[in-house]
């Protein structure tokens, strides 16, 4: 016999099924990051549990003032679960009737404060339907290491939809929102606390929980106010859309070379004799509203980018004859007066939209997209991403009202608000 058909079958070594074991599982592929920091908890500082009358546990930890305070009733912690749950949910539905008495919907997102041993959560979750979701603030990782060594919640942390927040970092919460920012759209039920403890923490949390529901609200009041002129925009575009060529043309075509993104901040004014130096060195992509400005200043950019999709924008490019040398990418939403005027005198690319892709819904569609932005600026930047600048440097992005103005002095915007202005009305209230 050689050693090709040794063959040795080593033993399995089979995991014991623990409520810790199936909890870190479930948690490890959803939130690895407070899975890790549930690992690094010490065994030996688990909080300790005493048997209630009914045979489940309970705990208890000090109060606001050091007093102790149980998390659960000490007779029958599932009943007490039950009951809060069915008010949580009663709760909800009053809110909303109060808020919009012509809407049947419920809010889609609970926040909870405290996590307890989770029976509480579990019995909110099963009352819960569709994607609704819960949001749990509880930063003693020592009670929440306890509450999944205890008890099985694998198939709620599997879900994905419950969020434990464990810090007041307004930039980590709202990062574990976001995935849920949609659902948050829809309002969010606040429940009453089942326990006084840690109600600071509990506060803040609750706090920065709000302004994003609330922010949330406002982008979708936005969405809709909005959404009738962008589909416009679109359907008016469509004919520039299917008879140019995609940007996929441009990706990588300018890979290492340096890019300047030109905003139309105040300190454009003060940065443009440093870019005239460095032009013929450097890709110039420019934001609608500084393309009049830099072509007043000898300076023409390659490529200049536009998405706001109100019809002001084509004062932007108004009285310019020739744009042969400037590229203009664009988003389909964008308003079409701007396409329509820029078409005709030099190279325009809309970037791939889908619901250009609906209505055009059997026909063949190779445009290439990019990452969707809130400004110009942020369009302009991921153009020069695709196009393969390195490095990306911005002049004029200023985020501060930089001497107490938004616009570099005589940009397109003044001269459309110039008929407005007057000693009751100026150019600060303006902007």
């Amino acid at each position: 016999m050689n050693a090709a058909q040794i063959s040795v079958e080593l033993p399995r070594i089979t995991e014991p099924q623990t409520p810790f074991v199936s909890n870190m599982k479930a948690l490890w592929e959803k939130w690895p990051m407070l899975a890790q920091e549930i690992d690094l908890v010490d065994k030996q500082d688990l909080i300790e549990c005493q048997q209630t009358r009914s045979g489940d546990l309970t705990c208890r930890l000090p109060g606001p003032t050091g007093e102790p305070v149980w998390l659960h009733s000490r007779y029958d912690p599932q009943r007490e679960a039950q009951r809060w749950a069915q008010g949580a949910v009663e709760q909800a539905e009053k809110q909303q009737e109060e808020q919009d008495e012509e809407s049947n919907r419920i809010p889609m997102c609970y926040f909870v404060d405290g996590f307890g041993l989770g029976y509480h959560i579990e019995a909110l979750f099963k009352k819960l339907t569709g994607e609704a979701f819960i949001v749990v603030s509880e930063r003693n990782l020592f009670l929440v290491r306890t509450a999944l060594t205890r008890l099985d919640y694998s198939e709620m942390l599997e879900s994905g939809r419950l969020i434990i927040i464990t810090g007041t970092e307004r930039e980590e919460i709202f990062k574990k929102l976001q995935p849920r920012a949609a659902m948050m759209m829809l309002g969010v039920a606040f429940t009453r606390s089942l326990q006084r403890v840690d109600t600071e923490f509990h506060s803040e949390v609750h706090k920065f929980v709000a302004e994003y529901a609330s922010f949330m609200r406002s982008h979708l009041i936005s969405l809709l106010a909005n959404c009738l002129i962008t589909c416009k925009n679109i359907m008016y575009n469509l004919p520039t859309y299917v008879g140019t060529s995609s940007i996929g043309i441009l990706n990588n075509r300018f890979k290492g070379c340096p890019a300047v993104i030109v905003s139309a901040g105040p300190s454009l004014k003060r940065n443009l004799v440093m870019l005239k130096e460095i032009r013929d060195k450097v890709v110039v992509i420019a934001v609608q509203t500084t393309l009049k400005p830099l072509l007043a200043e000898g300076i023409v950019p390659d490529f200049v980018t536009s998405l706001d999709y109100h019809e002001v924008s084509k004062r932007f490019f108004e009285g310019i004859e020739d744009l042969s040398d400037v590229h203009l990418v664009a988003e389909p939403k964008a308003t079409w007066h701007v396409i329509d005027y820029c078409r005709p005198i030099g190279p325009v690319s809309l970037i791939s939209n889908d619901f250009a892709q609906i209505v055009l819904r059997g026909m063949r569609d190779e445009h290439e997209g990019l990452t969707a932005g809130a400004t110009v600026a942020h369009l302009s930047f991921y153009l020069a991403e695709y196009i393969g600048a390195d490095p990306i440097i911005f002049i004029g992005q200023d985020l501060s009202f930089t001497d107490n103005v938004y616009y570099s002095p005589g940009n397109a915007l003044h001269e459309v608000w110039k008929g407005e202005l007057n000693r009751f009305c100026t150019i600060e209230m303006k902007e």
